[in-house]
């Protein structure tokens, strides 16, 4: 049976379904931005509208092949860049995002 990122995040980090985004923000963001991030997603979720939606797709991945192509087409949109950020760089990282996701697939069958 495959298991998908979802799961393997809660086992990982010990955390319930409902946290999956924000641990997943919280790993692929710069440490310094976090407290940052963090109250900004509690009052304007919409300036992370676009980080939002590439981590809930990537919820059921089951790969880090398919975790790389989820974010690969993400990347491959066009979208507005936001204040925020270009001058704090207060976005999800894509490097960050695939470390984390090697991490969790390491020694799971593609």
């Amino acid at each position: 049976m495959k298991t998908d990122m979802l799961s393997l995040v809660c086992e990982r980090f010990k955390c319930s379904p409902e946290s999956f985004e924000q641990v997943i923000f919280r790993h692929s963001v710069s440490p310094l931005v976090w407290p940052m991030v963090r109250f900004t997603l509690r009052f304007r979720r919409d300036v992370y509208e676009f980080d939002l939606e590439l981590i809930e797709d990537l919820k059921k991945a089951t790969s880090f092949s398919e975790v790389s192509q989820i974010i690969s087409n993400y990347c491959s949109v066009p979208r507005r860049r936001r204040v925020m950020k270009l001058l704090f760089q207060a976005r999800v990282s894509k490097r960050r995002l695939k470390n984390l996701a090697r991490e969790l697939f390491a020694g799971k069958p593609e």
